[in-house]
């Protein structure tokens, strides 16, 4: 069986205020999770971050990559503090290059801002923009999932339910891989380019001079860093790595877990817009299911693949400045913009207020309205009961109402009724003002 792909203009349908309502709704699941993802750079170095550079971590994988880090970092962690928190949770740029190692957690230990309440911190606290943060994100993610797994449970075809206002649900869904490291996710921490010891209200240079104290910051980690090989290879027994090895018990079965849960919550997220399971699309969710079955693949092979090369141990993904990333996150964008101008187009209201992207042909009423009730006003006339269609073989439909379940049955006189149909939710359908007229089923007593 073929697929087929239809294509209607249903803009014109909404007034300027439908349009920011419907922009919001749609927007708003992917800037939370871009707001809730991204961090604002550490720059340790004088060279210029331009934006390309920073691009990268915009893309929706960078943001799962980076969740599924912290939680392996710190269940893997010997000792977790202040300091080794806001170290994963930095974006430090360095040497030209994006760095979230492990071993930046010491490099970076000296210039990392912090008071007395702040270095007993070991989890973010409850009162936070972290934790706002979070509990939208998680609202968000709940409502897609609730939508999405009750389609699915309840035999109901999801891709009827897309338009505009939730092209981006699955990447909602998507932000719920946030909540495992939800604890020790913040951005309540600072880096100057001076080392610090244990003082208070370190200085932060400024102005001209940033240049020179980011050489000279650069400098100072190097030999920090050299210092500290030379001491491990002088006396590596007695060494205690900070950290538990990523192929042990506890790596490999945060690793399995997140690899599973982010399988899991894929698989719902394109279940039902994949074309294994849908025979026709409408131009929105047939964007829809390129978009996500593109983005969901490429997503978990960078995980498996990392993972199996030993490179998991970054909070920022290995990939990040490769010029390859760099193109994939720009066409992303690209595409998404293409996806909501053509869900723009192509979306219209039904008449319970519910949102659709396919015709007035298609089943959709049903599907997204639910079934209707008969007509009361029809018993309220003495008529035994409203016209159901199809429900009565000997009624010969003169102008059949294909797309509409219920009638309007009214007596007209002694054995008539006359049926104006109704699409089942308040709304009449204008049948050229013309009346048919209908034998009545049985006579009243």
């Amino acid at each position: 069986m073929g697929i087929g792909i239809s294509f209607n203009d249903y803009s014109q349908s909404f007034n300027f205020s439908d349009w920011i309502t419907l922009l919001t709704l749609c927007l708003a699941p992917l800037i939370a999770h871009i707001i809730a993802g991204v961090r604002s750079p550490v720059c340790l170095d004088s060279q210029k971050l331009s934006w390309h550079e920073r691009i990268g971590h915009y893309n929706p994988t960078s943001i799962i990559w980076r969740y599924f880090a912290i939680t392996d970092r710190r269940v893997r962690a010997k000792k977790w503090n202040y300091n080794e928190m806001a170290a994963s949770n930095a974006l430090f740029w360095i040497h030209g290059k994006w760095d979230g190692s492990e071993a930046m957690i010491e490099r970076t230990r000296n210039y990392c801002i912090m008071d007395s309440e702040k270095a007993r911190l070991r989890r973010v606290q409850l009162v936070s923009g972290s934790t706002v943060t979070t509990i939208v994100v998680t609202l968000q993610g709940v409502q897609a999932l609730y939508e999405l797994v009750g389609g699915i449970t309840h035999n109901i075809d999801i891709a009827v339910t897309m338009a505009i206002n939730n092209i981006f649900f699955p990447l909602a869904v998507i932000g719920l891989l946030r909540l495992p490291a939800a604890i020790w996710l913040t951005d309540d921490y600072a880096y100057t380019t001076m080392e610090v010891g244990s003082t208070r209200g370190a200085e932060i240079v400024i102005g001209s001079d940033v240049k020179t104290a980011a050489d000279s910051t650069t400098r100072a980690l190097d030999a920090q860093d050299n210092t500290h090989q030379d001491n491990t290879h002088q006396d590596n027994t007695h060494q205690d790595k900070p950290f538990h090895a990523p192929h042990g018990r506890r790596g490999l079965t945060v690793r399995a877990l997140f690899l599973l849960l982010t399988i899991g919550l894929l698989i719902i997220s394109i279940l039902s817009l994949s074309p294994w399971s849908v025979t026709h699309y409408s131009a929105t969710t047939f964007s829809i299911s390129v978009f996500y079955i593109i983005f969901t693949g490429v997503t978990v092979i960078l995980l498996v693949v990392y993972n199996l090369l030993g490179k998991s141990t970054t909070t920022i993904i290995p990939c990040i400045c490769d010029g390859w990333y760099k193109i994939y996150t720009c066409a992303l964008y690209f595409v998404m913009l293409i996806l909501i101008t053509i869900a723009a187009l192509n979306t219209r209201r039904t008449p319970c207020g519910r949102y659709t992207s396919f015709s007035p042909g298609h089943d959709a009423y049903s599907v997204l309205c639910g079934s209707s009730t008969y007509v009361e006003e029809a018993s309220s006339l003495g008529v035994d009961m409203p016209y159901q269609n199809g429900s009565a073989a000997r009624v010969n439909l003169a102008i059949p109402l294909a797309y509409y379940s219920y009638g309007l049955a009214t007596v007209v006189e002694s054995g008539l009724i006359a049926v104006q149909g109704f699409d089942g939710w308040c709304e009449l359908i204008s049948l050229n003002n013309t009346i048919e007229l209908f034998e009545r089923f049985s006579q009243p007593s």
